[in-house]
């Protein structure tokens, strides 16, 4: 069946930006760097009940950008972003950072249209990192960047594989001075001394991406969603909206696949020197698939106990 052969489900990622042209435009500046323009920005759904984007609206602007980049040739009879559609090999997200800027919660500026600059700027031996940069037409800076690490992985083995070579003697010269992959310290979870605050997820088909497993914005979703959990656990329910924690920055690995109907299991605790951060693990089948840190802005009015 095509669902299970991965040549097939590479090209769910071309078909779904096909789809996209209608919303985004897109321009090539040159082969390692292209924009993206969604007229419509931020819709309804991309807003939460306090009337704040929630971040995993703002990693899909990104994400729509990168299939029109990879998938779709922004301009006739040029090659697309990093000739990706000439790779014979699947590509994953290994580790995500994003950094926010406080306007991006600010009600009084206007959230389209939206347009992402996106460039590669390290390349490895097995990954390279693309960063992208969001801005609104009512601001000169940038409102949101993210740094994502991508690895190239075998169709059959579905193991990690090395760059092709002419792919990277004609993008290598690309990278910035002094960038590489994208790295961070996770907090071991095993050697925790205080109470772990959990959160079960079962996955839904609205969580899966084109080869079927859980988007990556999903991850991000469910660790949120299980901090404001245990935040009503701990106030109830007089003052919901004060659960609504704004990002500032997050950083994550992805370590492993979750499919449809898996029983997902959100562990996480508060920073002991920090209040304001959070570190998250997932598991799935008691192996770990997911690792997060969470940077929240300084605008609660109640805190949470370090459990």
């Amino acid at each position: 069946m095509a669902y299970n052969n991965p040549s097939a489900l590479a090209q769910n990622f071309k078909k779904i930006a096909e789809k996209a042209v209608g919303i985004a435009t897109a321009q090539l500046v040159h082969p390692g760097r292209f924009k993206v323009k969604v007229p419509e920005g931020y819709t309804y759904e991309n807003f939460n009940s306090v009337g704040q984007p929630t971040v995993w609206s703002t990693i899909r602007h990104f994400e729509v950008a990168r299939l029109l980049g990879f998938w779709k040739n922004p301009l006739k009879n040029e090659p697309s972003f990093m000739d990706i559609g000439s790779h014979d090999q699947m590509l994953y997200i290994v580790s995500l950072k994003l950094s926010c800027e406080p306007d991006l919660y600010n009600l009084d500026v206007e959230k389209k249209p939206v347009d992402t600059d996106n460039e590669l700027v390290y390349v490895g031996n097995t990954s390279f990192k693309i960063r992208s940069n969001l801005f609104v037409s009512q601001l000169k800076e940038r409102m949101v960047q993210q740094d994502i690490s991508l690895v190239v992985v075998d169709r059959e083995t579905r193991r990690p594989s090395l760059l092709p070579t002419w792919w990277v003697e004609k993008y290598a010269h690309y990278s910035l001075p002094n960038e590489g992959p994208i790295k961070a310290k996770y907090l071991d979870f095993s050697n925790w001394t205080g109470k772990i605050n959990e959160h079960e997820f079962l996955v839904r088909s609205m969580d899966l991406d084109a080869y079927f497993h859980v988007n990556n914005m999903c991850f991000i979703r469910y660790c949120y969603e299980a901090y404001i959990f245990l935040y009503v656990r701990q106030f109830g329910y007089a003052n919901q909206a004060d659960a609504f924690r704004n990002i500032k920055d997050l950083i994550c690995v992805f370590r492993g696949e979750a499919g449809l109907g898996d029983l997902l299991k959100v562990s996480f605790v508060v920073d002991p020197g920090d209040e304001d951060t959070c570190h998250f693990q997932i598991t799935n089948d008691s192996r770990i698939i997911f690792q997060c840190l969470f940077k929240f802005f300084p605008q609660r009015k109640k805190k949470l106990s370090h459990l």
